[in-house]
């Protein structure tokens, strides 16, 4: 009764003995409600193992999905491409980009996300979350010692001793390979070492497993 009469005085219908005429009479109520919830919900029957399901289905967006999977699947043929998602705050971007998740998986593809943080303090920690994402499927996906001694050999000749470098970004980077602490000097500094390994580190992955 209290939503009711409140729409009833919303439109105008200030008839009947219940509509609310003052805001005093609404807070009487409010009170009365916090106070003693059973007299108004007493007479109710809550399902309690109801769930609420919301559907990440998209509508009116099948070209752009067609899009992002011709870029997919350039990738998966070798081609260096990407896709960029603008919009507004809202409007549907990361739902639009998960969407990718249903074909990458169907062509059994590695699937990996983040979510930017403007307030991180950890450097590249969007970046670090990804691919310590993809470190641990690649680490579950391993299948015998063999493969595992492949892979390990094969990030050891691409990052070398330098791996260590993105240890504080990469951790999980240690369960496919050995990580050596080097003193040796670089004339790279720091942030253009780590970008260089990182796209070191996902091309020598890239190579070695089904599409990322």
């Amino acid at each position: 009764n209290l939503v009711e009469n409140l729409l009833n005085s919303s439109l105008g219908e200030f008839s009947g003995d219940d509509v609310y005429r003052s805001l005093d009479d609404v807070r009487v109520d409010l009170q009365l409600m916090i106070d003693d919830p059973s007299r108004y919900l007493d007479s109710s029957i809550i399902e309690v193992n109801q769930t609420l399901s919301i559907s990440d289905e998209m509508y009116g967006r099948e070209e752009e999905i067609a899009r992002l999977r011709d870029a997919y699947n350039r990738c998966s043929n070798g081609e260096c491409c990407g896709a960029l998602i603008l919009g507004e705050g809202g409007v549907g971007k990361s739902t639009f980009a998960m969407n990718s998740k249903k074909f990458t998986i169907a062509a059994n593809g590695y699937f990996v996300s983040g979510k930017f943080d403007r307030d991180a303090t950890r450097p590249f920690m969007v970046i670090g979350d990804v691919f310590n994402s993809m470190c641990d499927l690649f680490a579950a996906d391993i299948q015998s010692i063999e493969q595992e001694r492949k892979m390990a050999e094969a990030l050891t000749k691409s990052l070398g001793r330098d791996a260590f470098l993105i240890a504080n970004i990469v951790p999980n980077l240690s369960n496919l390979m050995p990580l050596y602490t080097s003193c040796e000097s670089s004339s790279f500094d720091a942030a253009s070492r780590t970008r260089y390994l990182l796209l070191t580190l996902l091309d020598t992955l890239s190579k070695l497993s089904k599409s990322i």
